[in-house]
């Protein structure tokens, strides 16, 4: 059996028998956090209702008896982002009932959602697994709970494109690439924001590695095969996502852009949603017992990890995430563009979370405490999931008060 050098056989079994323990606590919460959507009969959300409704008006559409739904409605002919999850849930619905159908599709979001997130910081450093727990509490975030269900998707195909391609990176075959061109034009279908973040990962990442390869070449005379280098790459990433790029030129041909309202370009308030993770907030303020310790947490290993570069006095692979962080700071306090009027400042929130966890997979711990790091994290995962529990009970018995009413409404007509 191959060790590797400096290690003994019972290390290495210790290692192993650690890395099962992490995978399995890992899956283990995962099946937790889904758990609550199965034990009520609704699902919480603002905006969820009327997604199952579009759902199910797709689903009916080609009915013959559903001659009232094709009067009042027509498919758009455009080629239209947000549009993937009312599909699925339509499909889903068409073997389940539609409230079950949703229940799925958040159950298979969920699984997308953190083992592409997972994928994403075992790419960056296999040893990594412990800091993946840490995308675990962002899961079900006020874009969960408030319906948004075609972003939250977007962000998972988001993770997912970006785990396929970082550790593949280096030798892209075409295979590959038509795999990676045809995540790109899902997640533009989803959502327009998530197909952006995408592309703005890999192309900042790109040119990270390739200014490093420029710095080590400057020695030997060899910018000029570097530059070359560098622009077939970009070239040919430019092509494999072009379907996706020439659908949000469509888009924004279509709708235009706009400078976002003015509570969205105010700095403090912006900067104070930063700090506190706003986005993680789905109920009440009390909420903060729980993202208080997150964002400690975070900030906490972000703080060590710039330590732990200071000390190696270079930048290694990973920190191209932490230039994509700067970067999308940046442009959520800089850039106040948005279209059709929809306020986007939040959602730069959660890729701006997910991306400094992916960052943070580099950190070197020792042993003992990537283990106190999984264990604190499943406690508040624990805690949180409890709390998701008793909102959701309390607001199901709401929503059983509400469709009672249902019985008393003529058919066709409405209150």
């Amino acid at each position: 059996m191959a060790v590797r050098a400096g290690a003994t056989p019972g290390n290495a079994a210790v290692q192993r028998r650690w890395r099962m323990s992490e995978r399995t606590g890992f899956l283990a919460l995962l099946g937790l956090m889904i758990l609550p959507l199965w034990l009520f009969t609704y699902f919480p959300s603002t905006d969820g209702p009327v997604h199952l409704n579009i759902a199910t008006i797709i689903r009916d559409y080609d009915d013959p008896a559903s001659t009232r739904l094709r009067a009042f409605f027509q498919f758009n002919e455009n080629i239209e982002p947000n549009i993937v999850a009312h599909h699925l849930i339509a499909w889903l619905s068409r073997v389940t009932g539609i409230v079950t159908a949703e229940k799925i599709f958040l159950s298979l979001w969920v699984l997308l959602f953190c083992l592409a997130g997972r994928a994403m910081v075992l790419a960056v450093n296999p040893s990594g697994g412990a800091v993946s727990y840490l995308l675990l509490p962002t899961v079900f975030s006020y874009f969960a709970h408030d319906g948004y269900y075609n972003f939250i998707l977007g962000m998972a195909l988001c993770f997912l494109g970006i785990g396929l391609w970082y550790t593949r990176r280096a030798r892209l075959t075409a295979g590959w690439l038509a795999i990676l061109a045809f995540v790109g034009i899902v997640t533009v279908c989803t959502h327009l924001f998530s197909f952006l973040m995408l592309i703005f990962v890999i192309g900042v990442v790109t040119t990270f590695d390739y200014a490093r390869k420029a710095w080590e070449a400057r020695k030997t005379g060899e910018l000029h095969d570097v530059a070359l280098a560098y622009v077939g790459r970009a070239s040919i990433l430019v092509l494999t996502f072009l379907p996706g790029i020439w659908i949000v030129a469509s888009f924004v041909l279509r709708h235009g852009v706009t400078d976002a309202v003015a509570h969205e370009q105010d700095k403090l308030n912006l900067l104070k949603h930063l700090l506190t993770l706003s986005y993680l907030y789905s109920f009440d303020p009390i909420e903060i017992l729980f993202f208080g310790p997150l964002v400690a947490l975070l900030a906490g290993l972000a703080v060590r990890l710039l330590i732990q570069r200071a000390r190696q006095s270079r930048l290694m692979p990973a920190d191209a995430f932490l230039l994509v962080l700067v970067c999308l700071v940046g442009v959520y306090f800089f850039v106040p563009l948005t279209t059709k009027e929809v306020a986007i400042s939040q959602r730069f929130l959660g890729y701006i979370t997910a991306i400094l966890i992916v960052w943070l997979a580099s950190i070197e711990l020792p042993r003992r405490w990537r283990t106190g790091l999984a264990a604190g994290v499943a406690a508040l995962v624990l805690a949180i999931t409890a709390y998701r529990g008793w909102k959701y009970e309390l607001y199901n018995g709401l929503i059983d008060v509400y469709v009672s009413a249902s019985d008393h409404v003529e058919p066709h007509s409405t209150v």
